[in-house]
């Protein structure tokens, strides 16, 4: 069985789970039918999201904006490492090498 591509994030269970129990307290306070109605919206909600956003497309365009962004992120960080090891390396050298460049500025 294959894991569904569309999971909720553990907060937004919790806070879902937490709503569950509105509807409760409307109820104990006697107003049946706005009870009702706000079980059905949270249930409609928490039941019919999921097929909506994967449906309409929107999962997945989202999922592609992320993983750009994620992308060019590490793809920035990648090049700003392999420039610090470079210019650490050049240094490396420079400061280990026993005769003086020409290159180097004075008192190196």
């Amino acid at each position: 069985m294959s894991e569904p591509a569309f999971r909720y994030s553990p907060l937004i269970i919790g806070v879902y789970r937490g709503l569950l129990f509105i509807p409760l307290i409307i109820f104990l306070t006697g107003a049946f039918q706005s009870a009702l109605i706000s079980l059905v919206l949270l249930l409609g909600g928490g039941l019919l999201l999921r097929p909506l956003l994967v449906r309409s497309g929107l999962y997945g365009w989202y999922c592609d904006r992320f993983e750009a962004r994620r992308s060019a992120r590490n793809h920035r960080a990648g090049e700003k490492r392999a420039a610090e090891m470079t210019r650490k390396m050049r240094d490396d050298r420079y400061r280990r090498s026993r005769e003086q460049d020409p290159r180097l500025p004075k008192n190196w």
